[in-house]
């Protein structure tokens, strides 16, 4: 069992400390306005490079085909800086694409079976590593739906995580039951923005299960501060749930890079959110979260 880079497949233990939800290279139209399309290798290197140089050796893509996802682009951004880089396959939420978007005529089979040649072929020789969709406010659409389906039988092909979209965090349960029906073993999901409903039981209830709760949503105040985050995470770990939590910080737009002068900044994890989690749950912690919990989700 390895870990798919953009780079090559390395042995889990060789992972080192990973932020699993980024984007680095992505456009949408669910960005807010104008000139926030992160399109740019350039910006992406620099942020990469300070990334690594805050600590973190790896770092998961989440960006799916058809919103400006650019393997060659993340295998230079790699190359360059030393950051190992998981890219992502699948459908993003139905937001994310419009009326028109060719994605949403495809069928089941198709979506599958392009899912599956990015994993175990690739785009130009880049493999992706990890199976990405997502989901709607309480809501699954049809096809939403229809990408859950097709990352699951993806996921019974190749053995790949599978990473969901909760929109606020909502409907974490429903994934999590629609893609254990489908054949996905709960260890193998993870579902992100869990974090943007910081319930501690409801975390407790999917780690339980033996799925991966996603805290991504540091540095968000207008929705919680993150010690509203950090209280949940320590909760969730002292109830039972540290070996099933991963953590990531979702920068998305060109005004959050702080190479470009914005913040808070892709390495917002390593230089304001580990120093609080190791002062509060301990060295030990820390690296469960980020050393021993991606390298265990992320092998196959």
């Amino acid at each position: 069992m390895n870990v798919r880079t953009v780079t090559g497949d390395v042995e889990p233990e060789r992972l080192g400390r990973v932020d699993v939800h980024e984007h680095l290279l992505m456009t949408t139209p669910a960005l807010p306005g104008p000139g926030e399309a992160l399109t740019e290798v350039a910006d992406a290197v620099a942020e990469a490079a300070l990334v690594r140089a805050a600590g973190i050796d790896a770092l998961v893509e989440l960006t799916t085909p058809g919103l400006g996802r650019d393997p060659a682009g993340l295998r230079v951004v790699s190359e360059r800086t030393g950051l190992r880089i998981v890219m992502a396959t699948g459908v993003q939420q139905d937001a994310h694409h419009p009326p028109g978007d060719p994605l949403r005529d495809a069928t089941l089979e198709q979506l599958a079976d392009r899912m599956t040649a990015d994993l175990s072929e690739g785009v130009d020789g880049v493999r992706a590593g990890m199976l990405k969709v997502g989901t709607g406010h309480w809501s699954i659409s049809a096809l939403e739906r229809r990408n859950l389906e097709a990352a699951a039988e993806a996921h019974r092909r190749t053995g790949a995580p599978v990473t969901c979209h909760l929109e606020l965090g909502t409907a974490a349960l429903e994934v999590l039951e629609l893609l254990t029906d489908l054949g996905v073993a709960p260890d193998r999901v993870v579902l992100a923005h869990l974090d943007r409903n910081p319930d501690p039981g409801l975390h407790l209830e999917v780690t339980s299960a033996g799925a991966y709760a996603g805290y991504d949503g540091w540095a968000r105040p207008k929705h919680f501060p993150d010690s509203t985050l950090l209280d949940c995470l320590l909760t969730v770990a002292a109830g039972g749930g540290a070996a099933r939590i991963v953590l990531g910080g979702d920068i998305a737009r060109r005004s959050s890079l702080r190479s470009r002068g914005g913040l808070p900044g892709m390495d917002y994890i390593p230089r304001r959110v580990l120093p609080r989690l190791r002062a509060q749950g301990g060295e030990a912690l820390e690296r469960l979260l980020l050393v021993e919990n991606p390298a265990r989700v992320l092998a196959f």
